[in-house]
């Protein structure tokens, strides 16, 4: 059976734990990871997983089996004290294709048919916690100058150089477009974009993929720092 190539850019989450993990183990996921659509903890299948396991007497973790763009993602468990026979015995049991197993920080698919194995490359370099999750967009807005004649704005700018534009900065859950379009219909606004934005200005932000809450905090302090020392008005909270 042929390694759907999906599965070779996998993603694995999992709560920060204080213990190591073993040198070697086992994840499986009852269904394929990379299929659209979600699977939830408390599906059956996901459910009698976890009791077989239980019954074993396995050490086990749960840990979430996810396609390179987050967007598709299952649940299952790593799972050590098994051998490889035992763990792909098991995955047959539940009808599974494909197994995961890391030996000494290297990854590799499994194929439960023939047993055949795909390296993967560094399980710690595929391994994400939750909050790293990439939900947010930075994105700069272009203000009109009629904004340094409000007092807070120009006060936080002591360094504006005449002529310079003026430019908000700031990061979304949302797309750009639609953050800007409810900045100026009022829907969690700044009053300073509501009243004096004027677009979207993407000079400034490179094409982007989303960004993890702290990769995106990053990227916008460091933005309009840059801006700042440019000899631009910002304003960025």
């Amino acid at each position: 059976m042929d390694i759907l190539p999906e599965l070779l850019d996998t993603l694995f989450i999992a709560k920060p734990s204080v213990d190591p993990w073993p040198a070697r183990f086992f994840i499986l996921c009852v269904s394929n990871p990379v299929s659209p659509g979600e699977r939830r903890a408390d599906d059956p299948t996901h459910m009698e997983l976890r009791k077989a396991l239980s019954r074993a007497g396995q050490w086990r973790q749960v840990i979430t089996v996810a396609s390179s763009d987050w967007k598709h993602r299952k649940p299952g468990f790593a799972v050590a004290g098994m051998d490889l026979a035992d763990a792909v015995a098991l995955a047959r049991s539940f009808n599974l294709n494909t197994i995961f197993v890391v030996e000494d920080d290297w990854v590799s698919v499994i194929d439960c048919g023939d047993g055949s194995r795909t390296p993967l490359g560094r399980f710690s370099a595929r391994l994400h916690a939750p909050e790293d999750e990439p939900r947010c967009w930075v994105y700069v807005i272009r203000l009109a100058d009629a904004v340094l004649q409000v007092k807070g704005f120009r006060d936080a700018n002591p360094g504006h150089r005449l002529g310079q534009p003026c430019y908000y900065v700031g990061r979304t859950g949302l797309s750009p477009e639609e953050r800007f379009a409810n900045h100026k219909a009022g829907h969690k606004a700044c009053r300073l974009v509501r009243h004096h934005g004027l677009d979207l200005d993407r000079g400034f932000v490179e094409v982007q993929s989303r960004l993890s809450q702290s990769k995106a905090v990053a990227l916008e302090v460091g933005l309009a720092a840059r801006l700042r020392n440019e000899g631009h008005a910002v304003w960025q909270k």
